[in-house]
């Protein structure tokens, strides 16, 4: 039987340094086939139920209970729960982990059915239930085995992705260490990417809680495992959210303050000769015509794009380059009293513009308020909000982008172009990240669109 990626996962759970040969385990989705779990009593069994089968878990629990009785083998008891941005995968007893872990990672719920529905027990939520049978696991001398094997909560955004192991004492104490790892091996790189980075960047930063990654790297098995400092403290996102929701304008725009002077230490800590803008932006420009190669429509705003930065590059020298982070939204920020600490570098670039870094975090920031603030999850109502200058939020942020325009030498009255820059970086983002085109790029195709439609209005035959 071919596995799932959910169980891929949770084979990683049980058994994060491979105690066993991945053909020691059995997963079987349909317990009440007794024969085939008889004939494969040596082997590791895994049973799978969906939420509605209640009478199927039970009565498989109880066979699982009198089997460890009289083989001396292990059972354990696994929940897998869907909240939306996150998932998790933990042993049913582990219900104090599971409430540390909501408090901190996710979104607080909004409306009074949420927050009844948080209430309820995550037995009785979980979307899926296993039952694992193990028998007496090997010897394991690999150095960091028994480490990995007292992790015992597993949470991800996307299982094709980062998976994140940690133990119960770390969530609900918030002191300790988490594992960064992935079962699929094109993503492996993409971790071995972020280490480099984060090791790359900290030897240039005065302040080292500006960022947070791992710094140790562990090969157990074939298994690549990333091994950082647990950071606990609020998310950035729903900080802002509540901001919104409460219309708190002074506090968000306080908090748009605090990423300016975040993302100051950050870029001034890079030095080196100024490059001129149409070769710091070349990749972005390759990427976005092969994604538009047959679009006619998309021809005209190319050749215009490279003729603003030629004459941007004649009129002016250039930028220092520095490492761009090209996701540095809230989700991407722990607040810590007076901290801002940004997480997740995947995505890092070498000698790129600072300008698509700064752009994002101080739009997504407003983004987020205004979501918080309507209660709607509607990102493209929230850009209109924001170029409108809604609010005093909106123009506060307005106001930060030009103002950052002239901190690195160019008039504010460029804000027009260098937005125009900006969404064109946003529309690629997800397809550089993941090799295809995603909602999110999606979205600012649109805004791109509009943008430019607009702007063509206002003055015709810039576009």
């Amino acid at each position: 039987m071919s596995i799932s990626q959910l169980e891929t996962s949770l084979l990683l759970f049980l058994d994060p340094a491979r105690r066993w040969n991945d053909s020691a385990w059995l997963m079987i989705r349909q317990p009440e086939n007794e024969d085939r779990a008889v004939e494969s009593a040596n082997r590791n069994l895994v049973f799978s139920f969906p939420r509605s089968s209640l009478l199927d878990y039970l009565r498989c629990s109880l066979a699982a209970w009198f089997k460890s009785r009289r083989h001396g083998t292990t059972v354990r008891r696994i929940l897998y729960l869907n909240d939306g941005l996150l998932s998790s995968v933990f042993d049913a007893g582990n219900a104090d982990a599971y409430r540390s872990f909501s408090r901190t990672h996710l979104p607080h719920p909004q409306g009074f059915r949420r927050k009844l529905a948080r209430l309820i027990p995550p037995f009785w939520r979980a979307e899926q239930r296993f039952i694992a049978i193990q028998q007496n696991a090997p010897p394991q001398t690999a150095e960091h085995a028994a480490e990995l094997a007292s992790l015992d909560y597993l949470f991800f955004s996307n299982l094709r992705g980062k998976l994140m192991l940690t133990r119960t004492a770390t969530l609900i104490s918030g002191k300790g260490h988490i594992f960064k790892t992935t079962t699929v091996s094109e993503y492996a790189d993409s971790l071995l990417h972020e280490q480099s980075t984060i090791k790359a960047i900290s030897q240039l930063l005065p302040h080292q809680e500006l960022l947070h990654g791992p710094q140790e790297k562990l090969l157990i098995q074939g298994r690549h495992f990333f091994k950082e400092e647990y950071l606990s403290g609020e998310n950035l996102r729903e900080v802002l959210r509540l901001f919104g929701g409460n219309n708190a304008q002074a506090n968000a725009c306080l908090m748009l303050d605090r990423l300016d002077a975040w993302f100051t230490a950050y870029r001034t800590a890079f030095s080196g000769t100024k490059s001129g803008l149409s070769s710091l932006y070349a990749p972005m420009l390759q990427t976005f015509s092969s994604l538009h190669t047959n679009d006619a429509e998309k021809m005209p705003l190319l050749r215009h794009v490279q003729q603003l930065l030629a004459q941007l590059d004649r009129e002016y020298d250039g930028v220092v380059p520095i490492t761009a982070h090209n996701d540095l939204w809230p989700g991407n920020f722990i607040v810590q009293e007076n901290h801002l600490t940004a997480i997740d570098w995947e995505r890092a670039t070498p000698r790129s513009t600072p300008f698509f870094d700064y752009f994002w975090m101080i739009i997504s920031a407003t983004l987020e308020y205004l979501v918080g603030k309507s209660r709607i999850q509607d990102y493209s109502l929230a850009f209109r909000q924001f170029l409108q200058r809604h609010d005093d939020v909106c123009c506060h942020a307005h106001h930060k982008l030009e103002h950052f325009l002239e901190e690195l030498g160019f008039k504010s009255s460029m804000y027009n172009q260098f937005m125009l820059l900006f969404l064109m970086e946003w529309s690629i983002q997800g397809f550089k990240a993941l090799g295809r085109v995603t909602d999110m790029d999606q979205l600012a195709r649109g805004e791109l669109a509009a943008f430019v439609m607009q702007t063509a209005a206002s003055k015709p035959g810039t576009v």
